[in-house]
């Protein structure tokens, strides 16, 4: 998400400054130009949370499981911990370190707007 601010401001010094385009032109460029930013703000959100889904996906298929007491010693502590291990955090990618994108904040957002 960083990556987009140095490009709003360049367009919009381009926009303001720029004495090469006329009025119809820099609106044009903007629309654009903000339209393009937009889209893209949208399909890494998208994007993040469809991996934060997929990443969750073992421990569904962990969880459906029921015949852990056939399995070794070995192995059901491997498998227990694993569940914990996705359990207890969420997976995804985070913004700034202070939220993560996950399916149900997309959906949040969405009804939102």
């Amino acid at each position: 998400y960083i990556i987009f601010a140095p490009h709003i401001c360049f367009v919009f010094y381009q926009l303001l400054f720029s004495a090469n385009y006329t009025t119809q032109g820099r609106l044009l460029l903007a629309a654009t130009l903000i339209f393009g930013d937009l889209f893209q703000l949208y399909f890494v959100s998208l994007l993040s949370a469809q991996i934060t889904t997929k990443a969750h996906e073992p421990y569904y298929v962990m969880h459906g499981v029921n015949k852990f007491d056939n399995l070794p010693e070995s192995v059901q502590l491997q498998s227990t911990l694993f569940m914990q291990r996705i359990s207890n955090t969420t997976t995804g990618l985070t913004i700034l370190d202070s939220f993560v994108l996950t399916g149900g904040l997309m959906s949040s957002v969405r009804f939102i707007i």
